[in-house]
């Protein structure tokens, strides 16, 4: 399970879309993307 800042990257629209696609790529196949959101805009969380 992820927990995302919804807020600030997903709830509102504007420039921040390129932003929110990186997270979701990171998210999704973090062996392939990274572009340092995680720990900032994302956390995984060991419930």
């Amino acid at each position: 399970m992820f927990l995302l800042d919804g807020n600030q990257y997903f709830n509102r629209p504007g420039p921040r879309l390129v932003e929110s696609l990186q997270i979701l790529a990171e998210v999704l196949q973090p062996e392939r993307f990274s572009f340092g959101f995680e720990g900032k805009a994302w956390k995984r969380w060991r419930g």
